[in-house]
């Protein structure tokens, strides 16, 4: 049997520590997530971090920069679960995008009738690209899309690891940032087939 590789990532903060622990892809993006609230909310006088450790065979997820000062504006910790394993850190709040007109919306989810949340999130994406143009999609959209639809289906608790399972355990998806989410020829082919099974039910 195959044995998993855990990546982590520990940023020593004087207010408290922050450990990301899951797959490469996680870690890698949990490690972004910093960046960038670090470039909007910039510390002063902040202490240098704990460098990452990993296995010997896992790649180094840093660059240069990482020995710069990282930390989150409010320091705020959240249990997510991750990869199979429950994991201790940041994650940025989705936002709710009033620009967006999603009308129609209930009648395209109902029509394709998504279970999973990786389905759910393909169907947010495919309508925003198909009935608004709008692709790629960010995961702001995809929550406006959900929130809307909150009747419907709930909202997923650990938002942003649910693009990140659909990317890497369905391959519906593809991004390497959630302001770019596109879509992959395995999710045009369950549109396709989900599609063509509903039709054949109906008759």
């Amino acid at each position: 049997m195959e044995t998993s590789v855990n990546t982590k990532l520990i940023i020593n903060l004087s207010d408290g520590t922050v450990h990301a622990e899951g797959n490469e892809d996680f870690v890698r993006f949990i490690y972004q997530d910093f960046k960038d609230s670090l470039s909007k909310h910039p510390l002063v006088n902040a202490p240098a971090p704990v460098l990452p450790s990993a296995h010997d065979s896992d790649r180094n997820l840093l660059t240069n920069d990482s020995a710069q000062s990282i930390a989150t504006p409010s320091n705020r910790k959240k249990t997510i679960s991750g990869e199979g394993e429950k994991t201790r850190t940041t994650q940025a709040k989705p936002k709710y995008n009033k620009n967006l007109d999603l009308t129609g919306l209930a009648e395209f989810y109902d029509e394709l009738k998504p279970e999973k949340y990786s389905e759910k999130i393909l169907v947010f994406a495919v309508f925003l690209r198909d009935r608004l143009g709008t692709s790629p999609c960010t995961s702001d959209d995809v929550y406006t899309c959900f929130f809307e639809l909150r009747a419907k289906t709930k909202i997923p608790t650990a938002f942003q690891q649910a693009f990140i399972d659909t990317r890497n355990r369905t391959h519906f998806i593809d991004f390497r940032a959630l302001d770019a989410i596109e879509i992959n020829i395995a999710g045009e082919n369950w549109v396709t087939e989900q599609a063509k099974r509903i039709r054949e039910q109906a008759k």
